[in-house]
């Protein structure tokens, strides 16, 4: 009851933010700010107010857009709070004037924070409501669980949503000046490539230590494990991020099965995942047949 009150107050938070942004959209649309451009800046806001839809419409069951939508944004917080200050702290000069802070941006400052809260609050309850699916064999009297491990398809899907998604934060960041003019001006493909590992680095590090699953893994469903379906220390996950930066790592969970090097390295596994509640039902279940029989 404790958990379900929190997520109510997540939405209702993350209801309240939709509706701040889209009231921001009309202004900005009204006064003639409306192109393709401005749309696409606001994709990740149509697939949270989707994602909430879909969560609060299922009785809570249907998280994985939603839990997409928070990971995003928790991401990008910290990049955005630095900008912003960059901004303010910024000493004029003959373009621009010293940036003055007037009661509406503490307020949007203070209800940014508390919107970050609502976000790192609705994902830990709900990754720790996911847990490694297990399928069952029966041999003779006793059952033998296993995990049911991603797909192959799975796999690249994560990946591909994972680095398209923190290669685009790491571009608008860079571009906004965030790092200097100098990363801003950048054009060598070269020189991204090394700007882009500590986004890798971060991002992955950042969302398996904690929540054992990156935004693409909340799309997908499916949760990095250690060999006892369990969630994995701290030094495997280490091990995880950095084996990625091995030439090739990526094509290297083509197979059957499903399983590359910085998963065979560290000892983890990516399994199909499920609500911890079904999960006990179906062993519940499974224990009743059994003593029937």
């Amino acid at each position: 009851m404790k958990n379900q009150n929190l997520l109510t107050a997540v939405v209702l938070i993350l209801t309240a933010n939709f509706l701040w942004q889209l009231y921001d959209i009309v202004s900005m649309m009204l006064q003639g700010f409306f192109n393709i451009t401005f749309l696409i800046r606001y994709i990740p806001l149509f697939l949270g107010i989707a994602g909430v839809i879909l969560f609060a419409t299922s009785k809570f069951k249907k998280s994985n857009l939603l839990m997409f939508y928070m990971g995003i944004s928790l991401f990008m917080y910290p990049f955005s709070m630095s900008l912003f200050f960059k901004y303010v702290m910024k000493e004029p000069d003959f373009y621009s004037s010293q940036v003055t802070m007037d009661v509406m941006q503490y307020v949007r400052i203070g209800f940014g924070f508390i919107f970050f809260l609502a976000c790192c609050t609705g994902l830990w309850i709900l990754s720790r409501k996911r847990t490694a699916k297990l399928s069952y064999n029966v041999i003779g009297n006793e059952t033998f669980p296993e995990f049911t491990a991603a797909s192959s398809g799975k796999r690249f899907l994560n990946r591909l949503i994972d680095t398209a998604s923190y290669v685009i934060i790491a571009l608008i960041f860079i571009n906004s000046g965030l790092f200097g003019e100098g990363l801003q001006n950048t054009d060598s493909s070269l020189e991204f490539a090394i700007i882009e590992i500590p986004f890798l680095i971060l991002y992955y590090l950042l969302f398996e230590s904690l929540f054992h699953a990156t935004p693409g893994k909340f799309i997908t469903n499916s949760i990095v494990v250690n060999d006892s379906g369990e969630r994995p220390a701290f030094t495997q996950i280490l091990g995880r991020t950095f084996s990625r930066l091995i030439p090739f790592d990526a094509f290297t969970f083509f197979g059957d099965p499903s399983r590359g090097w910085h998963d065979s390295i560290p000892n983890t596994y990516v399994v199909e995942a499920i609500d911890a509640d079904t999960q006990n039902e179906t062993e519940l279940l499974l224990d009743l047949e059994t003593t029937q029989q």
